[in-house]
């Protein structure tokens, strides 16, 4: 089984504890990705995140470079059709968030995960794979508007600088592999980058081991 892409929401509220929005899925084994944004003084506001009332787990936080807060939540086995995205704060903030579904995905599909920041007009984040054909995803938070660099594809987001980005295909041997964005000046820009795995092959060791022994 291989990993598509399925489809890209987002949404933002001004001052308030919660925000709302319709995703909408098809297909199956979905995978759902969100990644937030928090504009006040880096606090840890977010408490959750829910699609069709089941918790998504979060992935990472980073504090960004200017104090605001970056997140990635993650969600396996991921309901087909509209249902809703709920993040729930602790405390009034501004939030700036998107979502990204994919199909083809393992039910617990976190591989692995990263942060990078910088001041500059191009973020490099790295992170090495531990299983065959991932695909990398991220959500940045820029001060401008941002821009895909190599191997990576753009996927949307509320505003032209907070979007969810990704590979756009699967990494394969498992290793160390990048997600880029760019701007046309330096300021700053922020990474929070993950990478999802497909569902498990038998491991043919095992199973010679298993047949000898039966034999």
């Amino acid at each position: 089984m291989a990993l598509a892409f399925d489809v890209n929401s987002g949404s933002s509220t001004g001052a308030g504890t919660s925000l709302t929005w319709s995703h909408t899925t098809t297909g199956s084994n979905l995978v759902l990705v969100v990644g937030i944004l928090t504009a006040d003084n880096n606090t840890d506001f977010i408490t959750g995140v829910t699609y069709n009332s089941v918790a998504l787990t979060r992935i990472n936080t980073a504090i960004t470079n200017n104090n605001r807060r970056n997140y990635l939540y993650i969600l396996g086995n991921a309901s087909s059709g509209a249902n809703n995205i709920v993040i729930s704060a602790s405390g009034s903030t501004s939030i700036y968030a998107s979502a990204c579904s994919y199909t083809g995905g393992a039910s617990s599909p976190l591989d692995a995960n990263n942060t990078g920041t910088t001041s500059g007009t191009s973020l490099t984040t790295s992170l090495t794979t531990v299983a065959d054909n991932c695909w990398l995803v991220g959500f940045v938070y820029a001060e401008l508007t941002v821009s895909a660099g190599a191997n990576t594809t753009m996927r949307g987001g509320p505003f032209n600088n907070t979007q969810m980005f990704d590979s756009n295909g699967a990494k394969t041997p498992p290793g160390s592999y990048s997600l880029i964005t760019n701007q046309t000046t330096s300021d700053h820009m922020d990474h929070v980058i993950a990478s999802i795995k497909v569902p498990g092959v038998v491991n043919k060791s095992r199973t010679s081991l298993s047949m000898l022994k039966v034999g």
